[in-house]
């Protein structure tokens, strides 16, 4: 698709830079054309362009982005565009730049891009700026294409993207080597249904080389179903936010965040996880989380929660007591190494199902009171309080008393609340 920009001029003496009309626009795409006006002895060494944004009072100290060339047929040159953003309003102008690094703009101009139609989602690699871009694009992308100035030396398209069928999405290749992660606007329109590992896979033997994600404001996940170690071992991302996150249709949010250890705080208090029915090791190692606020998680449909909270070790609080804990059979690890936890309320837990108990509250140092009305058993129990050096129930802690036969109020280390 193209766009053609003219009319409107500034000039220098004999020499102008005027800026055409908008022509054949689409969604994401646009040809823009310029036209000059020089002498024959400064136009080998002038160059020409284009530069657009979205404030109407265009300059180059605002603009969105730009683009140069040297070629001309007569007195017009073109630059095309695929990264547009649908339904938005456009201002754009000629410009050229003179040897002495005199600038010479056109006039101002403007055009709306169409409503998107079927737009392809697109994964591009540029291993230049090791940055992975997201987009949506009604132009037909090829390695060897120039995006954000950079060139495409690898790219993903359509049902690898929005239908991923397995836990490997179809960037593994460039595994270890993103250190940046960009959405773009266009990509706010596309819905893709898996998002397992779509993260995880930029970690290489344990080493994150992610250091930011942009724009995941406009990842869409109105429709995904599963979120499984989607952020898994990026342990140099120091920030993230997913408060935006639509997840009324996740099922599995098993390690989603699991070695996430470089954050230190985390917004999921708006998750709607009515549906999850896996949190095994969702937070896991998350070791330098100071807060996290799951008091309004709906966990009653959750199997496994296995390794959810182990490895928190800055966490001085955790509320859990409205956890519906009626369907889960793992809770082993859950608690393990939160060592600055004090108390912890697992009052309404429901362990009637859980076969595993193994290492639950294990090292958790500094914890002094489990509140529990209730008397547990399980069949696997191994370690449960172990290293609990502070724990006082009905008993102090004894390091020879560290199975379910003390998850009591009696003669155990629970307190009654």
């Amino acid at each position: 698709m193209a766009v053609v920009l003219s009319v409107g001029f500034s000039a220098c003496g004999d020499k102008t830079s005027v800026t055409g009309k908008a022509c054949d626009v689409s969604a994401t795409s646009a040809t823009f054309v310029g036209y000059v006006n020089l002498p024959p002895t400064e136009l080998t060494t002038a160059s020409f362009g284009i530069i657009w944004g979205t404030q109407k009072e265009l300059n180059w100290d605002n603009k969105a982005g730009y683009a140069t060339t040297r070629e001309l047929e007569s007195n017009k040159y073109s630059v095309t565009k695929h990264d547009l953003v649908p339904e938005t309003k456009y201002f754009y102008r000629s410009y050229v730049c003179l040897n002495d690094n005199t600038y010479l703009y056109g006039a101002v101009r403007s055009f709306t891009t169409a409503q998107p139609e079927n737009l392809i989602p697109y994964a591009l690699w540029c291993e230049d700026n090791t940055t992975l871009y997201f987009i949506g694009s009604d132009y037909i992308w090829e390695v060897g294409n120039t995006h954000d100035s950079q060139t495409i030396t690898a790219l993903w398209y359509g049902d690898d993207i929005v239908a991923q069928s397995t836990d490997t999405p179809a960037w593994h290749s460039i595994l270890g080597n993103a250190k940046y992660v960009v959405f773009e606007e266009s990509f706010k329109e596309i819905k893709p249904k898996n998002l397992s590992h779509w993260f995880s896979w930029l970690v290489y033997e344990d080493e994150s080389m992610l250091t930011d994600i942009e724009g995941l404001e406009y990842l869409n996940t109105s429709e995904a179903t599963d979120m499984s170690y989607m952020f898994n071992g990026c342990s140099n991302l120091t920030s993230l936010v997913v408060s935006h996150f639509d997840t009324q249709n996740v099922t599995d949010m098993s390690g989603m965040f699991n070695y996430c250890s470089s954050l230190t705080s985390l917004d999921v208090s708006h998750f709607d996880t009515k549906n999850v029915t896996k949190m095994s090791g969702m937070f896991y190692r998350c070791s330098n989380l100071t807060s996290l606020d799951v008091s309004h998680f709906d966990t009653q449909n959750v199997r496994d929660m296995g390794y959810m909270f182990g490895g928190c070790g800055s966490l001085t609080s955790l509320d859990v007591s409205h956890f519906n804990t009626q369907n889960v059979t793992n809770m082993s690890i859950m608690f393990r190494d939160c060592g600055n936890l004090t108390s912890l309320d697992v009052s309404h837990f429901d362990t009637q199902n859980v076969t595993d108990m193994d290492y639950m509250f294990n090292s958790c140092s500094n914890l002094i009171t489990i509140y529990c009305n209730d008397t547990w058993s399980c069949q696997n129990s191994n370690y449960m309080f172990s290293g609990c050096i502070s724990l006082v129930g009905a008993i102090a802690y004894d390091e020879n008393k560290t199975d379910v036969k003390y998850a009591n109020p009696d003669t155990g280390y629970f307190t009654r609340k």
